[in-house]
């Protein structure tokens, strides 16, 4: 990378240097060929300015969808899907990053809707370990506080309860806080925060 960096001049672990970032880790090949196809056609300003595009299968839950009234929103949605997709109108799901993971912040019950309704990706907004959730904490305090929760309380952790409900296991589980980088580092390569 240091190498494309110092003759092309871009950095290619920059985000912002991509109209879209696709998660390609639990898709085929042919499922990323229909997203790109899709964003590159569509006349949605919406859709096309959706930046990140993740696998739904790569978003770890960090709550329990087992009551009945989540259970009959996520049947809802899920036929909304079936018939046209996943709908912007929907919003975004939104993530946290933690290394190279992605926890559900907001949008468990469209993330669920979408597995089951077989989409293979959907849009988030991702926010970094340093920066403030509407609840005032930090992405970063967030993840340590619900990671250190499932790890004094395992039978409560929603990530065996959603590998279940939706008929698939993750190639691994969160087990690491999330990186906050400090100005002008990037998350990927420094110092995980401690717990």
């Amino acid at each position: 990378m240091r190498r494309f960096k110092a003759t092309y001049g871009v950095d290619i672990e920059d985000e912002k240097n991509f109209d879209y970032v696709i998660d390609t880790t639990a898709s085929s090949s042919q499922e990323v060929a229909n997203l790109i196809e899709t964003l590159a056609t569509t006349q949605n300003p919406g859709l096309r300015a959706t930046h990140h595009w993740f696998s739904t299968k790569n978003l770890f839950p960090t709550e329990r969808l087992n009551n009945q009234s989540a259970q009959e929103i996520v049947a809802e949605n899920k036929k909304i899907m079936l018939a046209s997709g996943y709908n912007l109108s929907f919003g975004r799901i939104e993530v946290i990053r933690s290394g190279h993971d992605y926890l559900i912040d907001d949008g468990h019950k469209r993330t669920s809707a979408a597995i089951l309704a077989g989409l293979s990706h959907i849009p988030v907004n991702i926010t970094e370990g340093d920066e403030k959730l509407p609840s005032g904490q930090t992405g970063c305090d967030y993840v340590k506080s619900t990671l250190s929760f499932f790890t004094l309380f395992p039978c409560k952790n929603p990530i065996y309860d959603w590998e279940a409900n939706h008929d698939f296991r993750f190639t691994h589980y969160p087990t690491a806080p999330l990186t906050t980088p400090t100005s002008g580092q990037n998350p990927r390569v420094i110092d995980q925060c401690k717990m």
